[in-house]
């Protein structure tokens, strides 16, 4: 018993000189404990940071993270000029779950436009005789379309275009389609809406500019 308390000694100061670092290096390249710690620590590097440094470092990751942030949304989209029709035709095609999800937000801006170009039929003296000839062109495969009003009775729209060239190529069409009394006319100083989404995320704005309304050469463009 006598030897193996005096080998139990032993070897618990074998230990304690190992871990003091009074034996020297144990292993090649291997350093002291109070040498290791001084050499990670380097403490000539550290600094302590006063409670107004620290508070301008987390404002400046914060600021940086919402410049990044913002420097992926896109810029405030523009869509239009529409009509009063043609804008709630607009509306429902936007994906407004997804901006709602997305923080982005939805406007409507109206604005006077120079000179647009509308393909039309009528005027017709009533709703029940302009119903009746829709469904005629629904006959002749005639999808977009839709019912205005105004002083002068009911019409049936079939486009609207900022350039003369566009609506011939859309009356054009319809002839082909069989439509016989569908015409252009001219029209100045109209007010038309304009759908504007701001703060979009990127891959967000470039499905928007996917879509398209048929026969309408309404586009895609930053915000006036």
């Amino acid at each position: 018993m006598r030897i193996v308390f005096v080998l139990l000694v032993a070897l618990n100061l074998i230990v304690l000189a190992a871990w003091k670092g009074w034996l020297g290096p144990v292993l090649p390249g291997q350093t002291r404990e109070p040498a290791r710690l001084e050499a990670q620590l380097q403490a000539e590097r550290l600094k302590v940071l006063s409670e107004a440094e620290l508070e301008k470092a987390v404002s400046g990751a914060a600021s940086k993270a919402r410049t990044q942030d913002a420097a992926a949304r896109a810029a405030c989209l523009e869509w239009g000029g529409f009509d009063a029709d043609a804008l709630a035709r607009a509306r429902a095609a936007l994906p407004s779950e997804d901006l709602n999800a997305a923080g982005a937000r939805i406007d409507t801006a109206e604005r006077t436009v120079g000179a647009e170009y509308a393909v039309i039929m009528g005027p017709y003296v009533d709703r029940p005789t302009t119903e009746r000839k829709m469904v005629e062109l629904r006959g002749l495969k005639v999808t977009d379309m839709a019912m205005t009003e105004d002083v002068r009775g009911r019409w049936i729209s079939l486009g609207l275009f900022d350039v003369e060239a566009n609506a011939k190529r859309r009356l054009d069409a319809l002839s082909t389609q069989g439509v016989r009394t569908a015409r252009i006319e001219r029209r100045t100083g109209q007010t038309r809406s304009y759908l504007q989404v701001r703060d979009a995320p990127a891959p967000l704005a470039e499905k928007l500019r996917q879509i398209t309304l048929p026969a309408s050469t309404a586009a895609w463009g930053a915000c006036r």
